[in-house]
């Protein structure tokens, strides 16, 4: 018969090995959740950064795709006067008209194309507007560096070559110095219009050798 007293210390070893054993499944319990917490936060992290590049990469794809339409229509356009001018041996002008009806340098606001008879790239009464284009979205930019195009009855523009750049913005950190997703088109003497591409494949399209910016 045991001893009261070895009875009671085994009752206490016991209850202090229950108790051990609690704290340690308690501890390793917070570790596993601690973990669960760090892991769902890396998770969400990762997922945010997948997003938003996805959202960008989105947006340049829709962006290129808006840039590509309008050049291929502006090159339509221009192409077209330059045939007009030809077939109908009339001088034809291609520019944005002001409310005065008069080529400025707005070329993000509109472009018309328009018989001119009297050559003062003006429309006047009896002259008719033959096509136009819309104005370029509110986060896109259109330049040219002349304030019109003449075609005369040969079909040349009777200058030097002019050059269009059409420049999409939408991110607040971009300016419209940011030309990676631009598009650019040349018209030489003869009236001929032709797209610049990216020939060395560094996301920026060059002219005569150097960098096009759209701040120009």
């Amino acid at each position: 018969m045991r001893h009261p007293v070895q009875k009671s210390c085994l009752r206490n070893a016991e209850q202090a090995c229950l108790y051990l054993s609690d704290i340690s499944a308690n501890r390793e319990q917070n570790i596993a959740q601690g973990f669960s917490l760090i892991q769902l936060l890396l998770a969400v992290l990762v997922f945010a950064g997948l997003l938003l590049g996805g959202m960008r990469s989105m947006l340049d794809l829709y962006q290129q795709a808006q840039s590509h339409t309008y050049s291929q229509e502006l090159m339509h356009i221009i192409k077209s006067g330059r045939l007009h001018a030809l077939r109908y041996s009339a001088p034809t002008t291609l520019c944005h008209l002001s409310d005065q009806q008069q080529c400025d340098h707005d070329w993000h606001l509109g472009v018309q194309l328009f018989s001119d008879a009297n050559r003062n790239k003006t429309l006047d009464p009896h002259e008719d507007i033959l096509y136009q284009l819309m104005p370029v979205s509110s986060v896109a930019h259109l330049t040219y560096n002349r304030r019109y195009i003449h075609f005369a009855v040969t079909g040349s523009t009777l200058g030097s070559n002019g050059r269009f750049i059409y420049c999409p913005v939408y991110h607040q950190e971009r300016t419209f110095d940011d030309a990676r997703l631009a598009q650019v088109i040349v018209v030489n003497r003869q009236g001929r219009a032709r797209i610049i591409a990216d020939e060395d494949g560094d996301g920026m399209i060059s002219y005569d050798g150097a960098p096009i910016h759209c701040s120009e």
